[in-house]
């Protein structure tokens, strides 16, 4: 087997990875914004319920005061539950299987805009994941691509949970599971919270 045959195989298989986490998060996401949504429903419906009580017992010059109190609640809950959707997510992302993170740590690696020679730091739970050979296969696919970004694996650990950290000498760039989802999930929660509360 020639090793351009290899290599097809290899971009094949990883496509197809891609696609099944791709199906995966989408379905997780739609899990997710239903498990989300249901909840918003419940404390509409308590909401509703203690404004209903509350208006019946307060004079009319106190309902101003009143309105804004609940306003104010009811941003608070919408805050609270999106950030259950935030926890609920990141907990299903650390229970992702090894390929599956293997492969997101892939898709990482090969979007870095570096150009150059960077160590990668694993966290000690991740330091299985990020083992030479799968650096090498990351290493040969940059190379296919006329790259000159390449990554070594550091003797050292970053002190993080989950995640890894690369080292540009000059600069490092924290991979964190948790630093990367807090950077998604700003760019999303706007969209997210408007599909929850949109009603």
């Amino acid at each position: 087997m020639s090793l351009a045959t290899i290599i097809k195989k290899i971009d094949e298989e990883a496509e197809a990875q891609c696609q099944e986490l791709i199906a995966q998060a989408r379905v997780e996401d739609e899990q997710i914004v239903t498990y989300a949504r249901v909840k918003a429903q419940e404390e509409a419906v308590n909401i509703l319920r203690h404004a209903e009580e509350e208006l019946q017992t307060v004079k009319s010059k106190q309902m101003a005061t009143t309105l804004l109190h609940l306003r104010k609640e009811k941003l608070d809950n919408r805050q609270r539950i999106l950030q259950e959707v935030f926890t609920e997510t990141l907990r299903r992302v650390a229970a992702l299987t090894p390929d599956q993170r293997r492969a997101i740590i892939k898709t990482i690696l090969l979007s870095v805009k570096e150009e150059r020679q960077g160590s990668i730091l694993p966290s000690i739970s991740d330091r299985s994941l990020l083992d030479q050979a799968f650096l090498q296969e990351i290493n040969d696919e940059l190379a296919q691509q006329g790259r000159s970004l390449r990554f070594t694996l550091s003797e050292r650990s970053a002190e993080i949970d989950q995640g890894f950290i690369v080292d540009f000498e000059d600069f490092d760039v924290n991979y964190s599971v948790e630093k990367v989802l807090t950077g998604l999930w700003e760019d999303i929660k706007g969209d997210v919270s408007k599909r929850l509360f949109e009603n």
